[in-house]
C-alpha cells in the first residue's frame, strides 16, 4: 500500500462546505425529514431508525456537520429510533470527492458517504457508489451497485483501517471516465476500472457511472448490514457517542495547475464535539416531548434531588412553627387567662373589638 499523489490531478476546488455556520445550508443541502413525509423506508436495508430535520438528529457544532442517532420513548411509524440523512442539491460527472469525519461509536451504528444518481432509476440500474461505509469494525466498506440484476464490486473487499475511526479521517474517490479510486488519508486502497461494458443492460462503455450523481451522508441504527446482532432498549444508554461528525465536504475537478493549495483541515479528536452535543441534546429535554433515552435523569441523580426537595420542606416546616410560637407569645403578654392553642381560642378572638388605634376587651 502506498500513499497517492495523483490527488495533484484534481486541484481545482470546485464546490465544498465548510460547515462553518449556525444551520446547515439549505442551498446545498436537502434533508431527507422522513417524520414529515409519513414514510420511514429503513435506506432499504431494514434500518430501526427514521430521518428527521430536528436539532437532536441534526446539528452545527464547532464547525462540523453531526447528525446524531437517538432512542425514542416512543415509537413513531413504526421506529423506535431516529437519526438523519442529508443529499447535495447538486450533482457532478466525474471529479475528487473528499468527506473529512469522524464516525460514531456505538452498538449497531452504520454510517455511509455514498453517491447516488441526479435522475432516479431503478435500483441498481442507475448505480450506488459508495465513498465508505462502516458497521462498527476497524473495517471500511467501498464499492458501487450497477446493472439489472443488481451485481455489487468488488466481492469481498474491505479496507483494514488499522485505527481509531472516531477521530478525523479523510474518505475520498477519485472518478473519471476510464476508473474510480478509494483513498483512505490520501493512501489509495482500491481501484476499479469502469472503462468497459459493465452489464448487458447498458448500451455504451462506462455506464451508469458517465452520468451526473449526487453526494449523500448518513446515518443508520441497526438492519439486514449487522447480521446476527440485536438491539435491546438499553444498548443505546451505552453509545459513546452516536454521532457522524463531518468536518467539510470538498469537491475538485481535475486540472493541471499545481499552484493552487488545499484548504487547511480542522480537529483531529471529536471527543469535546461529541459531548457538546450530547449536553445540547440533554438540555432540549425541555422543549420536546420526544426524548432519546440517554436524556433520561440517572436514577443517582433523581435521589439526589428527592433529598434536597425533603430537606427544604424540612426547613420551611421548621420556620411555620417558629412562626406560630412567637406568635402565641406576643398573644400571652395581652392576657394571662387566654392561650392562642387552647379550646377556648375562637372564644378570646370574639371578644377582641377595635375602636380607632386601641384594642378594648368586654
Amino acid at each position: 500500500m502506498t500513499v497517492s499523489t495523483s490527488y495533484m490531478r484534481f486541484r481545482s476546488l470546485q464546490w465544498s462546505d465548510e460547515f462553518d455556520g449556525k444551520e446547515l445550508d439549505v442551498s446545498k443541502w436537502d434533508v431527507d425529514n422522513e417524520w414529515r413525509k409519513g414514510v420511514c423506508r429503513g435506506d432499504y436495508v431494514g434500518e430501526k431508525s427514521c430521518n428527521t430535520n430536528r436539532t437532536e438528529n441534526l446539528q452545527l457544532r464547532d464547525g462540523c456537520l453531526a447528525i446524531i442517532a437517538a432512542r425514542e420513548r416512543e415509537v413513531r411509524l413504526h421506529k423506535q429510533y431516529t437519526s438523519a440523512k442529508i443529499i447535495s442539491k447538486q450533482s457532478w460527472t466525474y471529479g475528487r470527492f473528499e468527506i473529512r469525519a469522524a464516525l460514531p461509536a456505538g452498538k449497531m451504528l452504520r454510517s455511509a458517504l455514498t453517491m447516488i444518481p441526479f435522475r432516479p432509476e431503478y435500483w441498481a440500474i442507475g448505480g450506488a457508489i459508495y465513498v465508505m461505509t462502516n458497521g462498527q469494525t476497524p473495517a471500511l466498506g467501498v464499492g458501487v451497485h450497477f446493472g439489472d440484476p443488481p451485481e455489487f464490486r468488488p466481492q469481498g473487499y474491505e479496507y483494514q483501517s488499522h485505527t481509531r475511526l472516531q477521530d478525523f479521517h479523510t474518505y475520498a474517490i477519485e472518478w473519471t471516465e476510464s476508473a474510480i479510486n478509494w483513498f483512505f488519508d490520501d493512501i489509495n486502497h482500491y481501484s476499479l476500472s469502469i472503462n468497459g461494458m459493465l452489464a448487458p443492460i447498458y448500451a455504451k462503455k462506462g455506464q451508469p457511472f458517465d452520468r451526473p450523481f449526487k453526494l449523500e451522508i448518513h446515518l443508520g441504527v441497526g438492519g439486514y448490514l449487522f447480521p446476527g446482532q440485536h438491539l435491546y432498549a438499553n444498548d443505546s444508554e451505552h453509545w459513546e457517542c452516536p454521532a457522524l461528525l463531518v468536518d467539510y465536504v470538498r469537491v475538485y475537478k481535475r486540472v493541471y495547475d499545481y499552484q493552487q493549495p488545499f484548504p487547511t483541515a480542522g480537529a483531529v479528536s471529536s471527543y469535546g464535539i461529541c459531548a457538546a452535543i450530547l449536553g445540547h441534546n440533554i438540555s432540549a429535554m425541555d422543549r420536546h416531548s420526544n426524548r432519546s433515552s440517554y436524556q433520561y435523569i440517572p436514577v443517582t441523580e433523581l435521589i439526589i434531588l428527592l433529598s434536597l426537595v425533603v430537606v427544604l420542606s424540612g426547613l420551611i416546616l421548621s420556620v411555620l412553627i417558629c412562626v406560630c410560637v412567637k406568635n402565641r407569645k406576643d398573644l400571652q403578654n395581652h392576657t394571662s387567662d387566654q392561650n392562642c392553642c387552647n379550646n377556648n381560642e375562637p372564644q378570646f378572638y370574639s371578644d377582641l373589638y377595635a375602636k380607632g388605634d386601641d384594642i378594648y376587651y368586654q
